[in-house]
């Protein structure tokens, strides 16, 4: 019998599981001790996934590494709480019959239909999600929304993240069409992150985002200027790299708590004086 290795999936515990150690994942499952399974052919999984009706009831399944798995099955696990299919392309799949959904990460296909109730999905990760729209309209109605993630996404602009009240982390990325986030003004976001987003063209609005704490960018094109974090009075880290500053005056990032960037000849200040200037600045708040 093959020993199950127990991994941490975000939030999940899970144990890769293939028909030769289906015995100990039972007991793991029925002790509590993982929430769900993962299926990858390097711990054994072979492509055929019928030996899943013979385990307890799980709570969800992780996907890695196989294009082979036919998911047509998942729907009678349909209280599944977290899929994660990542590097399988599905074809007109229907999320809707996964009512109970807290975490699904997939790579999107047209025809695929993403759940219909939004009240308990807390985090969606879509990779290649090319919606008409070319907006997040479709996604406004996931009530409960937490962390959103968007990778080579076929948008121009976030609308309907607006909607999306409890919204809390954002990442996009490789997302070339994308031009505005003003969206983002209206939402509860605390962190977000932007990579290979290099047309975005509203990027200062941010400081406009009531709750924003962290802000980092990577591969983001020019920003005219940082004076954009005065303005805000929430804000405390704001990271950038291959992300150029035109004015080259960094003197706006003295007033964060963190702060990370590239130097440049241009610039008024190297990312060592700025992070030695805050760490005195910590010293001295601590020591009246």
């Amino acid at each position: 019998m093959k020993t199950a290795e127990i991994i941490k999936w975000g939030r999940w515990r899970i144990a890769w599981v293939s028909s030769g150690n289906l015995d100990e994942v039972g007991k793991l499952l029925r002790s509590g001790e993982i929430d769900g399974v993962g299926l990858n052919p390097h711990h054994g999984f072979t492509g055929d996934p019928s030996f899943l009706n013979e385990l307890p009831s799980f709570a969800g399944i992780i996907v890695t590494e196989t294009g082979s798995l036919d998911c047509q099955t998942l729907p009678r696990f349909n209280e599944l709480r977290f899929i994660s299919l990542g590097g399988m392309r599905l074809r007109g799949f229907d999320f809707r019959e996964f009512i109970n959904l807290v975490d699904l990460r997939i790579v999107w296909h047209s025809g695929d239909i993403l759940p219909s109730s939004g009240d308990s999905l807390e985090s969606l990760y879509l990779k290649g999600y090319k919606p008409k729209t070319k907006d997040l309209n479709a996604l406004s109605s996931f009530a409960n929304l937490e962390a959103l993630e968007l990778v080579q996404a076929g948008v121009t602009s976030l609308d309907g993240v607006q909607r999306l009240a409890r919204l809390r982390q954002i990442d996009v990325s490789y997302c070339k069409a994308l031009v505005t986030i003003a969206a983002l003004i209206s939402t509860p976001i605390e962190q977000v992150h932007f990579e290979a987003c290099g047309n975005i063209q509203d990027i200062p609005l941010l400081s406009r985002c009531a709750r924003v704490r962290s802000i980092k960018l990577s591969s983001c094109g020019k920003l005219q200027s940082l004076s954009f974090l005065e303005e805000s009075k929430t804000i405390e880290e704001f990271r950038f790299v291959k992300t150029e500053v035109a004015d080259g005056d960094m003197s706006p990032l003295l007033k964060l708590k963190s702060v990370g960037f590239i130097n440049k000849r241009d610039y008024s200040h190297t990312s060592e004086q700025v992070n030695e200037f805050i760490s005195r600045r910590a010293a001295n708040s601590d020591h009246p």
